[in-house]
């Protein structure tokens, strides 16, 4: 019996620590190009000009339709990884409740934690600990919710 209860033991702790090296914490794709899709509304994270001032802004659209939905993916010291605009150059951005499409310049600001959960990448600000937020027509940050959110959630 106590070799059952041990075996059972281990195999558990294994699982655990698998979970916690592999599922908990990562990229989708790391250091490579990708596109970020909204887990509720199914728009893709875009960076577009303004329909009025023309100015490129960071926004959320429906499709794949003009290639300003990718982003390359690149892992910095921190762990964190910038997204960098594949069109237009320039990467997220973000503070206390915006996101927005910057230059590039190596802040932590522009570096986000690419986490695992089981309802889809939590995209969380090295700065702030925000999390990459959407609605049907605005991208923002905000504290993470939890994975009952999907608004919170890409993949």
């Amino acid at each position: 019996m106590h070799t059952k209860k041990a075996a059972a033991l281990f195999t558990a702790t294994a699982a655990i620590t698998l979970a916690t090296v592999f599922g908990t914490a990562g990229s989708a794709f790391a250091d490579g190009n990708v596109t970020w899709k909204n887990d509720k509304t199914g728009k893709m994270l875009s960076v577009d000009p303004h329909w009025s001032t023309g100015q490129l802004q960071l926004s959320i659209r429906d499709g794949w339709t003009t290639g300003n939905e990718g982003w390359r993916d690149t892992q910095q010291s921190d762990g964190g990884y910038t997204e960098k605009n594949l069109v237009h150059g320039g990467c997220l951005d973000g503070n206390w409740g915006q996101a927005y499409w910057n230059s590039c310049n190596g802040s932590d600001w522009q570096h986000w934690y690419e986490v695992s959960t089981s309802t889809g990448w939590k995209l969380q600000s090295v700065h702030t600990g925000y999390v990459l937020d959407a609605d049907a027509n605005t991208v923002y940050t905000n504290p993470d919710y939890g994975d009952g959110d999907r608004y919170q959630r890409w993949h």
